[in-house]
């Protein structure tokens, strides 16, 4: 409890002290709630575009900031409430995105930096990533990018860069154009950079809130063009084919899945199915049964993430339900004997990702795996690398697989030929490369 005894001066810390009870009973240990509502009544009446927003969406973006336990001091820098039109929005700033990647405890370091003109920096990426920035002293030119790095607890490291049209266009589709980004823009861009890392990092609870919570990153119609632009060059340059699968968060809601349905409409050619990760528990399938029926009413199929930490039950509602024609991951399909038959029977694929699912302790350790015992079983299983930045390439899973597990060589066939028999190439193609693998399956190695 707060050992500060509060009397409101004017409405807004009366409207704000009105939900004092509320903010105690969400707020993290030890979070001065009662500081907090004197920080932001000085924030609101220092600002007159706040002082005209609906006091609703006032009181709902410092709850939600109280939530995250993070502090509304513009100097710390970890948040925000900016006004968007006549509603007020939390922004978390680089400092409270920084805040909640570390409390995870599996990321031990996290920093972001803005590269100026004039500066040297070199970036080489891949599966040992490594920067080397020299910060100039001389009067700063614009900026002309921006990078973060996340280090991890087993001491490996990953970056991701982010460069100024990335930051260009973040700025345009932020609600905090007009408010922090012009304030605070060195700091805007550093939470850009480290919300693109963010997303592929382990998810704590109050992370996923956070991203639930934040203001909307940026939309299909600025991504979408350029990653399919980026991926024809590469099959171009290299022949490498490609497959687009968007996703809906589901720790979100499924009118936010709509909303984001509505977006990826106009470029739905350039998707194979749609699908639904992020935290499953507490989150079935069947809370976004409506959006699914109308993303298959335009021809694309469901592919759901289900039965990794959520129950074997929520794999068979994804296809009884979503009439998911693949399901991710899906190890725990084990724990129903019957629905383990079921999958075998109908070749439903699964792709299994075995380092990842370790890592993010599914399992204590790789032999406890069921790989093996789901491809005994017949079940259509293949061998997949979930993030390779974090969890480790193909080529290091199936080795892994092969030490701890005990597959054989036609165990390494048959998970070869169930990728593609699960994929989303034409019949024709898939028939062709599993009749490749089925012509070196009978060459010694």
């Amino acid at each position: 409890m707060s050992d500060i005894v509060l009397k409101p001066r004017n409405e807004t810390e009366e409207a704000l002290l009105g939900r004092r009870d509320r903010l105690l009973q969400i707020a993290p240990p030890g979070y001065p709630v009662d500081r907090t509502i004197l920080v932001l009544a000085r924030v609101v009446h220092q600002n007159e575009k706040l002082m005209r927003c609906d006091k609703a969406s006032l009181l709902e973006a410092m709850m939600r900031m109280v939530e995250l336990g993070l502090d509304p001091s513009p100097a710390t820098g970890q948040a925000y409430i900016s006004p968007y039109g006549p509603t007020a929005t939390l922004v978390i700033g680089y400092r409270g995105w920084k805040k909640l990647v570390l409390e995870s405890g599996i990321v031990t370091g996290l920093d972001a930096q803005v590269v100026y003109e004039g500066e040297e920096c070199n970036i080489v990426l891949g599966t040992d990533p490594t920067v080397q920035h020299v910060a100039s002293m001389k009067p700063k030119g614009p900026p002309i990018g921006a990078y973060a790095v996340a280090k991890f607890a087993d001491g490996h490291q990953q970056v991701h860069v982010v460069r100024s049209e990335d930051i260009q266009k973040a700025r345009a589709a932020s609600r905090a154009k007009d408010g922090p980004w012009s304030q605070h823009f060195a700091a805007m861009v550093q939470k850009t950079a480290v919300l693109r890392i963010a997303k592929y990092l382990p998810e704590t609870p109050l992370m996923r809130k956070a991203f639930e919570y934040d203001e909307p990153d940026v939309v299909a119609s600025v991504v979408t063009p350029k990653v399919v632009g980026g991926l024809r060059e590469g099959q171009k340059k290299h022949g490498i084919s490609w497959r687009l699968i968007p996703c809906f968060l589901r720790h979100l809601s499924e009118e936010e899945a709509r909303k984001t349905w509505r977006e990826l409409l106009p470029y739905r050619e350039h998707f194979s199915a749609v699908g639904l990760d992020s935290s499953e528990k507490g989150n079935p399938p069947s809370k976004f049964a409506g959006v699914f029926s109308e993303v298959r009413a335009a021809g694309l199929p469901a592919v759901a993430h289900a039965g990794e930490e959520g129950p074997a039950a929520y794999i068979r509602e994804a296809i009884d339900v979503l009439k998911a024609v693949r399901i991710d991951h899906g190890v725990r399909c084990r724990e129903d004997p019957g629905l383990v038959g079921e999958l075998a029977r109908d070749r439903v694929p699964l792709t299994v990702c075995p380092l990842s699912n370790v890592k993010l302790c599914v399992f204590k350790n790789l032999s406890e795996h069921p790989l093996k015992e789901l491809l005994r079983a017949g079940v259509n299983v293949s061998v997949n690398s979930d993030d390779p930045a974090f969890f480790g390439g193909l080529l290091e899973t199936w080795l892994a697989c092969v030490r701890e597990l005990g597959l054989g060589e036609e165990d390494l066939a048959q998970l070869a030929r169930n990728s593609f028999a699960g994929s989303f190439l034409p019949e024709e193609e898939k028939r062709k490369w599993i009749q490749k693998i089925d012509r070196l399956a009978g060459v010694s190695f």
